[in-house]
């Protein structure tokens, strides 16, 4: 089974439980929460214990990065308004 931590970091920080389990094992999963290599920050969303990216709020409250938000994560540019 992979590494939960590792699993995290490939995701972006942060990834839902039912991702997780696809991957690794639920044992794996509790091991790492034990440790506090991970942390639980909703019901079924796990991060890594760093402060929380966009991604990892955004999944910790059920949403998703769109429009600006995506693209920042994604490293594009996105054009802004100045006054």
């Amino acid at each position: 089974m992979a590494d939960v931590v590792g699993i995290l970091q490939r995701a972006g920080g942060s990834a839902r439980y039912a991702d997780l389990s696809g991957l690794t094992s639920a044992r794996s999963i509790r091991t790492a929460l034990e440790r506090g290599e991970i942390t639980r920050v909703a019901k079924g969303v796990y991060a890594l214990p760093v402060a929380a990216s966009d991604l990892t709020v955004a999944r910790a409250n059920g949403g998703a990065l769109v429009r600006q938000s995506a693209a920042l994560h994604h490293g594009l540019e996105v054009v802004t308004r100045t006054f």
